[in-house]
């Protein structure tokens, strides 16, 4: 007697492929108008002029979490102060 193979769990016509859309971040270009020295660990220095790409700001609005303009692919992102940079 040939094996068969078990019923399947759910039938075909009852699957449904659910696709989710990745959300595109907005990415802000920032400009230090000031030095600013790091005071923790997950925050990055500024240095007066250079330029910044800022993904996303903190709720209270105070912070960016940003890499330097132009840094390699996968550099971690670190928080600076909003009250340091321009948006341009």
């Amino acid at each position: 007697m040939p094996a068969t193979a078990p019923p399947p769990l759910v039938a075909e016509e009852e699957v449904t492929v659910v696709k989710k859309k990745k959300k595109k971040r907005q990415i802000t270009r920032l400009r230090a108008m000031y030095d600013y020295t790091a005071a923790r660990e997950d925050e990055m220095n500024l240095v007066e002029g250079d330029f910044y790409l800022g993904g996303k700001q903190s709720k209270d609005r105070q912070w960016w979490l940003a890499i330097p303009d132009g840094a390699a692919k996968g550099t971690k992102p670190k928080m600076i102060p909003a009250n340091y940079v321009e948006c341009v």
